[in-house]
């Protein structure tokens, strides 16, 4: 009976080790060039929708957030034309797993997978 108990919980800690393994990661990009930033533009409008947004040449290689704000129109003064605006911005976060890299709009939870692209989990980005 003890071998028995002692060979269930051997297999239940293998199965939590591999189960923790599996589990999606923050994770940073590799390295940031016109095509990763093409497809993370294609991939944002695939998740919310709207024309291509600006990205920076580094985008998500420093933390795995992405905050994302509708352009204010503004006037000749810097005012903005419709005064005050309450358009929340959208949050975009990057996640790597056994199945590679991917991108997550959070309010959503919607997902899509980053193809061609080097991820590195954030905790072994030095």
């Amino acid at each position: 009976m003890m071998k028995k108990i002692a060979l269930v919980s051997g297999a239940m800690v293998i199965l939590g080790c591999q189960h923790l393994s599996l589990q999606a990661e923050p994770a940073v990009l590799s390295a940031v060039n016109a095509d990763v930033k093409l497809q993370l533009q294609q991939r944002i409008i695939e998740l919310i929708g709207g024309a291509p947004v600006k990205l920076s040449d580094t985008v998500l290689t420093r933390n795995n957030i992405l905050i994302i704000e509708q352009a204010v129109l503004r006037d000749n003064a810097g005012l903005p034309i419709m005064g005050r605006h309450h358009q929340l911005s959208n949050r975009f976060s990057l996640w790597l797993d056994a199945d590679g890299c991917w991108l997550q709009h959070d309010s959503s939870e919607k997902r899509v997978v980053l193809t061609g692209v080097s991820c590195t989990a954030l905790q072994s980005k030095s």
